[in-house]
């Protein structure tokens, strides 16, 4: 028989239907990433959030940089709240020279929302009072599905508005 003759005894645990223990870890690793993929519920930060609408209504109320935030609204929102009227959004934000935003909270017990406060600075007239608002914000698909990415503030939309009670 030559040395390179191999026979044709199968491996004995094989044969049993048993699996190696590096197998087994594998297949235990690959659960746990798709269970996070799948369950993962992004929770945005605080700060992230303060940031995202600072710089949202920076660039709403400048000419130049509108389509920027036009474009930081999500489809549904754009559609629901504005009814797609991207001339009527330009008209509104063209009266005013700023916004400041404050008091940025995470609404309690809601998923991803956050109370703010926002002052209208008109280029005209008087000051409006500051509103207090409830933002809904989304985190965008890429990372949304991977709860390995951090949400960052670039990665925000504004999915929903409303006033408090």
């Amino acid at each position: 028989m030559s040395r390179w003759h191999s026979t044709s005894q199968a491996d004995p645990a094989a044969q049993r239907g048993e699996t190696s223990l590096a197998a087994q870890i594998f297949v235990g690793v690959v659960v746990v990433l798709i269970g996070a993929v799948l369950l993962s519920t992004e929770q945005i930060e605080r700060r992230v959030a303060d940031g995202f609408l600072r710089d949202y209504y920076r660039k709403a109320v400048h000419d130049d940089q509108r389509e920027l935030a036009w474009n930081s609204l999500t489809e549904e929102f754009r559609e629901s709240r504005l009814g797609g009227d991207r001339k009527a959004y330009d008209q509104f934000f063209r009266k005013w020279k700023g916004v400041r935003v404050s008091q940025v909270h995470k609404v309690p017990d809601e998923q991803n929302q956050f109370t703010a406060v926002l002052t209208y600075m008109p280029k005209r007239g008087r000051t409006p009072p500051p509103e207090k608002v409830v933002f809904k914000l989304n985190c965008s698909d890429l990372v949304t599905k991977n709860p390995f990415i951090e949400c960052a503030s670039k990665d925000l939309m504004i999915d929903d508005t409303t006033k408090p009670d």
